[in-house]
């Protein structure tokens, strides 16, 4: 009987060379969003990759992935992508955390931890699952002694509505991508606070969602048919792909793909 062993390799274990492969591809996607290459990152996915946005609860379709990449770069001084961890792979797969912090269109900083699990074949990308969520927001709360030395009454209240929407309507400042509520309040002759109490709680909104909800009926309304997603949605004011998939979904009921494909 001989003395040697023969080791068999378990059927379930990755083969090393195709692990390596797909380190080298994800790696090489990681630095091509640190260098905020759009067209080095759409080179590596395949031409039939899946592309779910759990946070959105979305699929890209692929014809749009281009628009929604370009919309979530962080071009912002103050957006940027951090790795929480170094890039863990398995055989086809691979498994990477990052921090995502995005300056907002309302000014605010709000920081999200995403993680993806990529597969690569035959050196593409061809699906990507992406997980969010919210763990940090700079945006501070007034306290209740605050409110009550704004002076608001509920006519005031009533009055700053109408001004408001009037002031959407004439002056469109929502198409500015650095606008802020201080920028907005004062023209309308009020400071931020009223004109944040009034959004809240006359109008049940954010300053936040009241900006984007005008700049998806304004984009709707005026987008022109030589304009890609990409450019209605920059000339809308947006400059998040996250946030324009979420407000047009919220506002239409459809993702852009969709609603643009019935014309």
């Amino acid at each position: 009987m001989s003395n040697s062993i023969c080791y068999t390799r378990h059927p379930f274990m990755a083969d090393d060379n195709t692990t390596q492969h797909t380190r080298t591809i994800i790696e090489q996607y990681s630095e091509h969003w640190q260098a905020l290459d759009l067209e080095a990152i759409l080179a590596l996915y395949a031409d039939d990759i899946e592309y779910f946005d759990f946070f959105a609860n979305e699929k890209i379709p692929f014809h749009e992935l281009r628009d929604y990449v370009s919309l979530s770069l962080p071009r912002s001084p103050k957006s940027a992508i951090r790795s929480m961890d170094r890039i863990r792979v398995d055989g086809d797969t691979g498994f990477s955390q990052y921090t995502y912090v995005l300056e907002q269109n309302d000014g605010r900083v709000v920081t999200y931890q995403n993680a993806e699990a990529i597969t690569v074949k035959n050196g593409k990308i061809i699906r990507i699952h992406e997980y969010s969520s919210l763990i940090h927001t700079d945006d501070s709360e007034r306290s209740t002694d605050e409110i009550r030395k704004l002076g608001l009454t509920p006519s005031r209240c009533h009055l700053i509505c109408q001004e408001l929407e009037d002031y959407f309507n004439l002056a469109r400042p929502f198409l500015s991508h650095q606008i802020t509520l201080a920028d907005i309040a004062t023209p309308m002759g009020y400071t931020r606070n009223q004109l944040s109490y009034v959004l809240n709680h006359s109008l049940g909104r954010s300053f936040y969602e009241y900006l984007n909800e005008a700049r998806i009926a304004y984009l709707l309304e005026y987008r022109t048919n030589d304009e890609s997603l990409t450019e209605a949605a920059h000339n809308a004011g947006f400059s998040s792909v996250s946030t324009f998939y979420k407000f047009f979904k919220r506002y239409t009921g459809t993702t852009p793909g969709k609603y643009f494909s019935r014309d």
